[in-house]
């Protein structure tokens, strides 16, 4: 595929983009595409770890002058995060994170922003993850917004004049560990991996911002290994992010990839040496 692409991700919290696509948008960047990472929720109430644990384990009064000042905290962490990856739009929703809840007038807003951005792949959560929305998880929550809204998109909407639009395909995020027994009922085996390994280091240096998670230093070190090491084993890279398509993808032919059709010109030790290569733990 030579054209370039629009390329929009949607998560429900700031550090999503990262931790879950941080390498698979870097490889859209260096490919020229266009890039742009929307999140839904400040991740104050539940992913300002520094801030939690000193209301917890401190009993420090978090007033709601603390809480706002938090917020542009982490939103200046995610727009140095995306400096790092080269994303250059981002947009911010500001949601509360501690109940967040799928109304009209975000799905709304959201179908709006999709207009706009008119993108050609989309890359969010799996609407299953954690149990689904019946179970409320924010991300499963996040994905029902944007399936909603892309639906909307495909039509006409009252009081909006721009043209309909339609997504070229929408990516899940692959899901990582268990939260709960509800996790169970996803799928954990994924149609398709983004080899990351030529830009861990920009996914490494884009973690190392979210100061506010304890991402930067060993965890987010962890994170990566642990988890885009865990796939990329079996399929002899280093390191790789997983993903689910909405829906089929439509050839002429059956398609394989240039990396398996490579596979056969490669030696077994060649093979092995790569998958065992570790990068992550000895970035300084």
């Amino acid at each position: 595929m030579s054209e370039h692409l629009r390329v929009l991700h949607v998560g429900a919290h700031p550090a999503d983009a990262f931790d879950h696509a941080g390498g698979t948008l870097a490889n859209h960047v260096e490919r020229g595409d266009e890039v742009t990472i929307v999140t839904l929720t400040h991740g104050v109430q539940s992913h300002a770890w520094n801030l939690i644990a000193k209301s917890r384990d401190q009993k420090e009064v978090v007033d709601s002058a603390r809480r706002e000042s938090a917020i542009d905290d982490k939103e200046k962490e995610i727009v140095d995060a995306c400096g790092v990856l080269g994303v250059q739009d981002l947009r911010f929703l500001r949601l509360e994170d501690g109940m967040l809840m799928k109304t009209p007038q975000i799905v709304r807003k959201m179908a709006m922003i999709i207009k706009e951005i008119r993108p050609d792949i989309l890359i969010t959560h799996s609407p299953l993850e954690g149990g689904g929305v019946g179970a409320g998880h924010s991300h499963a929550i996040c994905a029902d917004i944007v399936l909603s809204a892309v639906y909307m998109v495909c039509g006409l909407i009252d009081g909006d004049d721009s043209p309909p639009h339609e997504v070229g395909q929408i990516f899940f995020v692959g899901q990582f560990g268990q939260d709960s027994i509800f996790d169970f009922e996803s799928n954990r085996f994924p149609y398709i991996l983004i080899d990351i390994t030529d830009v861990v280091e920009k996914k490494v240096r884009a973690l190392e911002k979210l100061k506010s998670q304890f991402y930067s230093g060993p965890l987010g070190r962890k994170l990566i290994e642990c988890q885009n090491g865990y796939f990329a084993v079996h399929a002899r890279v280093p390191y790789v992010e997983p993903f689910y398509p909405w829906r089929p993808e439509v050839y002429k032919t059956l398609p394989v990839s240039d990396f398996n059709l490579n596979l056969k010109g490669r030696a077994s030790k060649e093979l092995f040496d790569e998958s065992a290569r570790m990068i992550v733990p000895f970035l300084k």
